[in-house]
């Protein structure tokens, strides 16, 4: 360098010290995904002066002066993610809008998400126009051959890439390349290739507060829609969403059958709360949903029979086979029926009934338990009938004696 030759030509006799400091530049951070809307754009002038060349919004320049079908409450096509869309609808080469962005240099995968219905009539008769269109970031072009999506109420995506050579702020330019018109504009995404792009989040539409009753696991179905069309994951968070589980189509339910009389919820009551994500793979959305469990009334348990005895053929009415019991989960009194005309329910024994008719061997005997007006529940018993047991007979013993001739008498 000069100076240091200047520093020998001096002929300093002490070594002069220095230091040189050289400052690297700041490398530029990942670039994170621009999201424009439609209605950021500036539409450029163009000879054909085409008066419909518009930024629509909801404040101005609706397409319809009243709600029809396929319209919005503020007359706009729907299925826009902003409060308007870009609408280049001029019926010449040239019509174009702009924006601007800032970037560093690289590669950048720039999606519209369109809608063009050029070509079909309202009745759905026409040749579909593919209408193709020019997008230019400082002069570096890519063209879009087919804008075409079905209809102007059908939204899809178009990608191309463009290299940005120079850092700092880029103009980005729309060209209508057709004499028949170019498609309504929502947004446009700049990513670095291979970033996934979601114009919108998932939106739940669906009910968010359930009742059901207890002793079920199935909840309800958590209803969510997306206007970009992309498949949409479920997952489960909050203070009690360790006891549910999601589809993959968002049916939720209680793994385990929840039990009113025994809640489970973090707030030991019967009042469910948990939060559920519904994510598009980029944004996603959290909505927070309750659960109530109901009271259900319930059949008392399966009749049981203590300590059951056999039966002699012979028993008299009254013969305890066994003391019956049952417990009902509200905490009613349980009352109990038999089947068989040869038994009897006394005080909550079954026993053998009055005027009973039995012979050795097996019988069932159906049991049922009720309580109050709610189900009820039964139990089958197989009681076994011993023979009977023969008891000895009274002898009966004659003595002769002798009877006076003639006489009526005792003897």
């Amino acid at each position: 360098a000069d100076f240091l030759e200047d520093i020998v030509a001096d002929e300093v006799e002490a070594p002069v010290a220095f230091t040189l400091t050289v400052e690297e530049p700041e490398p530029v951070g990942p670039f994170a995904t621009l999201i424009i809307q439609g209605e950021a754009f500036t539409i450029i002038p163009d000879n054909s002066a085409q008066p419909d060349n518009l930024i629509r919004t909801q404040t101005q320049n609706p397409e319809q002066t009243a709600p029809t079908a396929g319209f919005d409450t503020f007359g706009l096509r729907e299925g826009y993610t902003g409060t308007g869309y870009l609408d280049i609808n001029g019926n010449d080469t040239g019509p174009q809008a702009q924006v601007t962005f800032d970037a560093p240099a690289g590669a950048y995968e720039i999606t519209l998400r369109i809608a063009n219905g050029g070509g079909i009539a309202a009745n759905g008769t026409g040749t579909p126009q593919p209408r193709p269109m020019i997008v230019e970031v400082d002069g570096v072009s890519a063209s879009v051959a087919n804008t075409h999506t079905g209809s102007f109420g059908v939204w899809q995506t178009r990608t191309v890439t463009i290299a940005v050579p120079t850092a700092g702020t880029h103009t980005l330019t729309i060209l209508q390349d057709n004499t028949q018109g170019a498609p309504n504009i929502d947004a446009v995404a700049i990513a670095t290739p291979g970033t996934p792009v979601s114009f919108a989040a998932p939106v739940v539409t669906g009910p968010t507060e359930f009742t059901v009753g207890e002793n079920q696991t199935a909840v309800g179905a958590i209803a969510a829609s997306d206007l970009d069309g992309q498949t949409l994951s479920y997952a489960l968070e909050g203070a009690d969403a360790d006891l549910f589980q999601i589809s993959p189509t968002g049916v939720l339910s209680f793994i385990s059958a929840p039990d009113f009389e025994t809640p489970l919820s973090a707030a030991e009551s019967n009042l469910y709360s948990l939060d559920v994500v519904v994510s598009d793979g980029v944004d996603s959305v959290t909505q927070a949903v309750t659960v109530t469990v109901a009271d259900v009334d319930e059949a008392p348990s399966a009749p049981a029979l203590a300590d059951p005895q056999d039966v002699p053929a012979d028993a008299a009415a009254g013969f305890v086979v066994g003391a019956l019991s049952a417990t009902d989960p509200e905490g009613e009194a349980v009352a109990f029926s038999v089947d068989n005309p040869n038994f009897a329910v006394v005080g909550g024994d079954l026993v053998v009934a009055e005027g009973a008719t039995l012979a050795a061997g097996t019988v069932e005997v159906i049991v049922t338990a009720e309580a109050g007006e709610g189900p009820s529940s039964q139990q089958t018993f197989s009681i076994t009938i011993a023979e009977a047991v023969d008891q000895p007979a009274t002898a009966i013993i004659v003595t002769a004696v002798a009877a006076p001739e003639n006489e009526a008498g005792a003897l």
